[in-house]
């Protein structure tokens, strides 16, 4: 079911590289990862109202384009940066939500192209990175281990 969203994933990336490539600029990737705690919607399966794409594509510009890719992630493309710092700005921004709307544990990982990677490949790898790195952060702030 969530493998077609990671291979739309994957194709939507690679096009805007290769624009990002032809015009010049930057291209940003967020893996959001929902934490397992949060309260299931009425189909016991999804997150339900408490988080949904729709929820994360508000806080977006209009052309970034956001994936269901697991039960509890989500791919967030971010198209026409015109810094590598933007991308950052939106997973703060995102970050913020999740704590004012109580979303629970959001956490997220983050690459940019051309400085993290050169394809879309490079680019998941160094954001599950990313992402492993910050949920392994907030284990050990809150004492447990990954």
């Amino acid at each position: 079911m969530f493998n077609s969203g990671r291979r739309r994933a994957i194709k939507s990336l690679d096009v805007e590289i290769s624009r990002a490539k032809r015009f010049g600029y930057y291209v940003g990737i967020l893996l959001l990862d929902v934490d397992a705690s949060i309260p299931r919607g009425v189909h016991k399966d999804l997150p339900g109202v408490t988080v949904n794409v729709e929820h994360i594509r508000n806080l977006l510009r209009e052309y970034d384009i956001v994936f269901k890719t697991k039960l509890r992630r989500y791919t967030v493309i971010l198209p026409h940066l015109e810094e590598g710092e933007s991308a950052r700005v939106v997973r703060d921004r995102l970050k913020f939500t999740s704590w004012i709307k109580e979303w629970g544990s959001v956490n997220i990982g983050i690459a940019i192209y051309p400085v993290q990677g050169q394809s879309s490949k490079e680019l998941f790898k160094a954001a599950e990175r990313d992402l492993k790195d910050t949920i392994a952060e907030d284990l050990s702030e809150e004492g447990k281990t990954y």
